[in-house]
């Protein structure tokens, strides 16, 4: 197991030590993908499984341990559920998200980060529960989003999924009016794409795509299972399952 520490106040480092864990420093620089990546290159397994400090793993054990035991080439789809306070009772929504990676698979965004890879995306039912959108998560952390997706948008005004990322943040903080700009902005900048022809949309490159085929097929790689998160962000590295 690798924990990768972002700024922890507590005791969650000697806690990680404590359970065997390999522990990491990595000195916040409002950057997740930024972070993502430090914890990813200490990983020396051939899959990575990514969560935060704010979730765990709910169900699926004998189906990640099914898919770990085949051939790194795809990107492994989790569903990730999110408890909400709403009306004075706990709901939950379900998102689907890229969280079980290649070697060499690495993110892109300051926020609302990616995995940039040309690896095709399975769905695996492997349940993840988050406890970061209860309302006293939300408090701690207020603001912090906003201002990271306005960097983003300084520097890529036009596209659309960061206009609708921030329209969810002011939603979830209650601020209806700017979240109904926020996602008005996404719809005309979707719109803006779709008429463009398809040579000129933006393109991401994906560089981390190929190391991520190099990486997952050295041979000493064979076996194992890494798992990462952000945010005093506890990465594991899971030796083979037996």
């Amino acid at each position: 197991m690798v924990v990768l520490d972002t700024g922890s106040s507590d005791e969650t480092m000697a806690i990680a030590r404590a359970a065997g864990a390999e522990v990491y420093h990595f000195a916040w620089n409002d950057d997740f993908a930024a972070a993502r990546n430090a914890a990813l290159a200490q990983s020396r397994t051939p899959w990575n499984l990514i969560l935060d400090a704010d979730e765990h793993l709910a169900e699926g054990a004998e189906q990640l341990r099914a898919a770990v035991a085949k051939p790194a080439d795809f990107i492994g789809v989790l569903p990730v559920v999110s408890g909400f306070d709403l009306a004075g009772q706990v709901d939950t929504s379900t998102a689907w998200i890229p969280r079980l990676l290649p070697a060499g698979v690495r993110y892109q965004g300051r926020v609302h980060e990616q995995p940039v890879s040309e690896w095709p995306r399975v769905r695996l039912p492997v349940t993840i529960h988050h406890s970061g959108y209860r309302r006293a998560a939300l408090k701690r952390k207020q603001g912090r989003n906003r201002k990271l997706l306005l960097a983003m948008l300084a520097e890529r005004p036009e596209e659309a999924s960061l206009h609708y990322q921030q329209g969810k943040n002011c939603e979830v903080y209650d601020d209806f009016e700017e979240a109904a700009r926020q996602y008005q902005h996404a719809l005309q900048a979707s719109a803006l794409l779709s008429r463009q022809p398809a040579a000129q949309r933006p393109v991401v490159s994906a560089p981390a795509a190929a190391a991520g085929r190099d990486q997952a097929s050295t041979p000493e790689r064979a076996n194992g299972l890494a798992t990462i998160s952000r945010d005093q962000t506890l990465m594991s590295t899971v030796r083979p399952f037996s």
